[in-house]
C-alpha cells in the first residue's frame, strides 16, 4: 500500500528510496557490490545538454528512448551505489558513450582498504554516512540476533523450562525480541563511547578519531554474512 500511495503522489520510488526498510537495507547491500554504473562528469558537462539519461527523452544519436532514472539520479553524480539498482536505463538513453558498467572492488566506496587492506591501494571514501542508515545498519544486525533468541539465553544461562515460559508469553517474547534488535547497536555505541573518553583523557594533542557514524560502516559486511 505505501509503494502505491507513494507512486501515485511522488515520482522515482520514493517510498524505496527513503520509507522502505527493505530498500535501505538493499541500498546499504549495493555499496558491497562487485559492479557499478558511472559516468565521465567531463564529458556530461562539455558534450550533453539535454540529460536524457536523468530526465528521459526521445532517441538521440546513440542513445535510445527512455522515461530517465527511476531513482531520479544521474550516474556522473552518484557517490555510491544506494540509489542505483543496475536497471542501465542511463546506459540506454547515453549518446555520448559517457556512462560504464564498471567492475570494482567489494566496499571501494567505503576506500579500498574498507575490505581488502592492500598498501598503496587506498582511497577516499566515497560514499556519505547518515544516521538512518547506521540505525538500520544495526536493527537488522539484531534482527540476526532476533532469530537465535533461546540460543542466547541458553548462553547467559536461562534453563529450558524458563526459555519456554519467556518466548510463550506474549509481553515477554515483545520485550526479548526489542532488546535483541537493540541490544547490538546500543553496546557498540557505549564501546565506542567510551573509548573516545579515554582518548581524549590519554592522548588529548593527538587526532580526534573518526565519529561513530563513519566506523560503523565497518560491520556492515557482518550484518550481510548474517
Amino acid at each position: 500500500a505505501g509503494a502505491v500511495i507513494g507512486s501515485a503522489l511522488f515520482e522515482r520510488r520514493v517510498w524505496c528510496r527513503y520509507l522502505c526498510p527493505i530498500g535501505g537495507m538493499n541500498g546499504l547491500y549495493a555499496k558491497l557490490s562487485l559492479t557499478e554504473i558511472r559516468a565521465s562528469k567531463g564529458v556530461c558537462d562539455s558534450e550533453c545538454n539535454t540529460y536524457h539519461c536523468y530526465k528521459g527523452g526521445p532517441a538521440e544519436g546513440q542513445g535510445q528512448a527512455t522515461n530517465g532514472c527511476p531513482l531520479h539520479s544521474h550516474p556522473a553524480s552518484l557517490k555510491d551505489n544506494r540509489d542505483c539498482v543496475l536497471c542501465m536505463t542511463c546506459l540506454k538513453a547515453c549518446p555520448h558513450e559517457s556512462v560504464q558498467l564498471n567492475l570494482r572492488a567489494p566496499g571501494v566506496d567505503f576506500g579500498y582498504p574498507f575490505l581488502f587492506p592492500v598498501p598503496g591501494t587506498s582511497s577516499a571514501p566515497q560514499h556519505q554516512p547518515s544516521a538512518h542508515e547506521v540505525a538500520l545498519l544495526f536493527l537488522l544486525m539484531g534482527a540476526n540476533l532476533c532469530h537465535h533468541i533461546p540460543d542466547v539465553l541458553r548462553q547467559v544461562g536461562w534453563d529450558a523450562d524458563s526459555i519456554s515460559l519467556a518466548l510463550q508469553d506474549k509481553g515477554s517474547h515483545i520485550a526479548l525480541s526489542l532488546a535483541a534488535l537493540a541490544a547490538p547497536g546500543v553496546i557498540i555505541f557505549l564501546f565506542d563511547s567510551l573509548m573516545q573518553l579515554f582518548h581524549k583523557l590519554l592522548y588529548p594533542s593527538s587526532l580526534i578519531p573518526r565519529k561513530f557514524i563513519d566506523i560503523s560502516y565497518a560491520y556492515l559486511p557482518l550484518v550481510w554474512l548474517g
